[in-house]
């Protein structure tokens, strides 16, 4: 039998809570602006034992039996405490330390490390030379644009520059909302794209509409939002540009 959703899943997990030592659903999922057919659920998983096979191939057997599409990322109790985690996963226990976030398992014993709005901020300015020229390469070769993962990398490039404002948007159509009000409006809808791919109407028009805004947010951001430091690494400018 196929589980649908995180209820059941937690219901699993909670069969090897001597194993896991945090559960906690991240995303659209745990804001509560879930997409029908659109929208997978993303786990962060500790484990007590990082090493430990059984819980391994328990967690695959649980994601295995969700119809939905399940993304876990697990790390030690040791990995965790001491930060050595991906940038989704500290930005995640950022919402955790204000409360934004609420891990479904927690163990007492595990400590939730402290990380600050300057510590994501300073992390996501790494990121955004990557993600910047990711995007880019799209625009040069619209024949194999993958939309879903642009859609995707220029939502969180928009929520990178919201945070860099102090705005925390919620959902895709926030992010880009939140965003027009501080830089200016590109033309683009992110609820209309994903009403596209969910019901498979207009999706060429909204392919194009989406390839169209990234390419206007590139003409635009590099040059008027960023700052190189000489090391690989931007920083945002704070302008309002309306």
């Amino acid at each position: 039998n196929k589980m649908h959703g995180p209820g059941e899943l937690y219901d699993e997990f909670s069969k090897i809570d001597n194993k896991a030592m945090l559960l906690l659903v991240t995303g659209s999922v745990n804001r509560g602006c879930v997409y029908d057919k659109w929208s997978d659920i993303d786990l962060i998983i500790v484990l007590r034992d990082g090493n430990n096979q059984e819980a391994r191939n328990e967690i695959s057997r649980i994601v295995n039996k969700c119809k939905v599409k399940v993304g876990t990322t697990v790390y030690s109790k040791e990995e965790f405490e001491s930060l050595l985690v991906d940038y989704k996963t500290m930005a995640a226990i950022y919402d955790i330390n204000r409360g934004a976030y609420k891990p479904t398992i927690i163990d007492s014993e595990l400590k939730i490390p402290m990380v600050t709005r300057e510590d994501i901020i300073t992390r996501a300015y790494q990121l955004i030379p990557d993600m910047l020229h990711s995007m880019r390469r799209f625009t040069y070769t619209s024949a194999k644009v993958d939309y879903i993962k642009l859609f995707k990398d220029l939502s969180h490039f928009m929520r990178t520059l919201d945070w860099a404002n102090d705005v925390y948007p919620m959902d895709y159509q926030d992010v880009a909302e939140k965003f027009f009000q501080i830089y200016g409006n590109v033309e683009y809808t992110p609820n209309d794209f994903l009403r596209s791919h969910v019901t498979g109407e207009n999706v060429d028009e909204q392919n194009e509409i989406l390839l169209n805004a990234t390419r206007k947010f590139l003409d635009f951001c590099p040059s008027k939002l960023l700052i190189g430091d000489g090391k690989n690494v931007c920083k945002v400018r704070k302008l309002q540009n309306k």
